[in-house]
């Protein structure tokens, strides 16, 4: 198993462990993310669990107010498919202090498992990399870009063939990556937006 980022920021779900559960999610969240923040889901709509950073920004727009008070508003949501580096004006325009990309990425890990990296952690795995331009790069250039910190949200997919559903384990896992976010932006201690 990959090393590449600290067991602080990293659940995994070893065999019969359950799930990443909210408040595990809520917990490393808050700890990592501050002042007004931008999620980006990130994904093939077409490939299975790669879909899973766009599910994420799925039920956050559903969830999230239309410019009005709350701890998410629709424009801090975007759903930028495969092509994050085609909002980078939409990111910058939202004014961040932090930057939450959402994706699917192969840790190593069982089906679900989450964790939260940094681009200098994700510069150290340059194999890692599937996205062109790797995602390190689009990390760099947006926290250049913004001033804001950049951070992956990262759930280990189980298939992303084409034409793949979404299995139960990542499902659960966005569903989780969800409601851990929102607990943290609502109790006020990690993001304020």
């Amino acid at each position: 198993m990959p090393r590449w980022s600290p067991p602080s920021t990293r659940m995994s779900r070893r065999r019969g462990a359950p799930m990443p559960q909210p408040e595990e999610i809520r917990r490393l969240l808050r700890q990592r993310l501050s002042g007004r923040l931008t999620v980006v889901g990130i994904g093939n709509a077409g490939r299975g669990d790669d879909r899973a950073g766009l599910r994420v920004a799925r039920l956050l727009r559903r969830l999230a107010t239309p410019g009005g008070p709350g701890p998410l508003s629709l424009a801090d949501v975007i759903e930028a498919h495969t092509s994050p580096e085609a909002y980078a004006g939409a990111i910058a325009a939202s004014a961040p202090e932090t930057v939450l990309l959402v994706d699917a990425a192969d840790l190593g890990e069982p089906p679900g498992a989450v964790a939260l990296v940094e681009e200098a952690d994700l510069a150290e795995r340059p194999g890692w990399e599937v996205h062109r331009p790797p995602l390190a790069l689009l990390m760099r250039y947006l926290a250049l870009r913004t001033g804001a910190r950049v951070l992956l949200l990262a759930i280990q997919p189980k298939d992303t063939s084409w034409g793949a559903p979404m299995s139960p384990a990542v499902r659960r896992s966005t569903g989780a990556v969800v409601r851990g976010l929102l607990a943290a932006l609502k109790e006020g201690q990690g993001c304020t937006n």
